[in-house]
């Protein structure tokens, strides 16, 4: 594809880039989609981060641009919510839901990315997937949000 067949359907590189933020937040928030198993959402999560690490990058740097999260992670609120109503009605209700949503969000999305560059390079994204999950799954079983 020619370099400038781009711009027949975007104005300029900030508008691809905004474009593709745009999708790369549409992805993440599939891992809060409640007709998918908490395995398979654990799961796309973490193959996500593996597969685009530079859509991972985009997203980081926003964050730590100070672009509220809401234009990075549209389905923050709905996230923190959830988590407050379920500490409010298990065994957890000290748990600062915001706190305990940024680090399981950007725990899902960064650390795959870490394991497999500087960690475990030669393990495969299924086995990295596979770990992760366990590991998700136990922290959200601590807190009473995973039962297996």
């Amino acid at each position: 594809v020619n370099r400038t067949t781009l711009y027949y359907h975007f104005k300029n590189r900030e508008q691809v880039i905004t474009e593709v933020k745009h999708w790369a937040a549409e992805q993440l928030t599939t891992g809060l989609d409640s007709r998918l198993s908490q395995q398979d959402r654990i799961d796309y999560i973490t193959r996500f981060a593996l597969e685009t690490a530079y859509l991972v990058k985009l997203w980081i740097d926003d964050l730590l641009s100070g672009v509220d999260i809401r234009e990075c992670y549209p389905a923050w609120d709905e996230l923190v919510s959830g988590m407050r109503q379920s500490f409010s009605t298990g065994h957890t209700p000290h748990i600062d839901a915001e706190v305990f949503c940024l680090n399981l969000l950007v725990t899902a999305i960064v650390a795959p990315r870490v394991f497999k560059n500087s960690v475990a390079p030669q393990e495969s994204n299924d086995s990295i997937v596979s770990r992760y999950r366990g590991e998700h799954q136990r922290v959200l079983a601590s807190e009473g949000l995973f039962h297996t």
